[in-house]
């Protein structure tokens, strides 16, 4: 890896999805961003948002959120979610997990003698 995009990847801002896929695309060629529509990117990114104020802030909304998501939330209002929205945030991270998965392999393919090496050796 470059110089550059160790310096990158070393200090990458952390809760930007949108960002990080762009670069993983960028650096790797993992084609993320085809895995999910610009409208589901968007809502991504909202819904990591979303779970930063419920770690960091006990749900409770503040102007960072308000600024990243373009929300009109009140300030200190108490952010809630529901099932179908979590159902949705899981399935956009399995997409992009699985399209990330495949990206990995195509750079490094499985050693298959490699596997059964292994496994034989953790075999009773």
């Amino acid at each position: 890896m470059t110089k550059s995009r160790r310096a990158w990847w070393t200090r990458r801002p952390k809760h930007d999805v949108r960002g990080t896929i762009e670069r993983l695309d960028q650096d790797f060629g993992f084609a993320l961003a085809k895995a999910v529509k610009t409208t589901e990117l968007s809502g991504l990114s909202n819904m990591f948002e979303r779970r930063h104020i419920h770690e960091h802030n006990g749900g409770i909304a503040d102007d960072r959120y308000r600024q990243k998501t373009g929300s009109s939330e009140p300030l200190g209002s108490l952010l809630r979610e529901d099932a179908a929205d979590v159902i949705e945030f899981a399935n956009r991270l399995s997409k992009l997990a699985a399209t990330l998965h495949t990206g990995f392999h195509e750079l490094f393919p499985i050693d298959q003698a490699a596997v059964e090496r292994a496994l034989r050796h953790i075999q009773p």
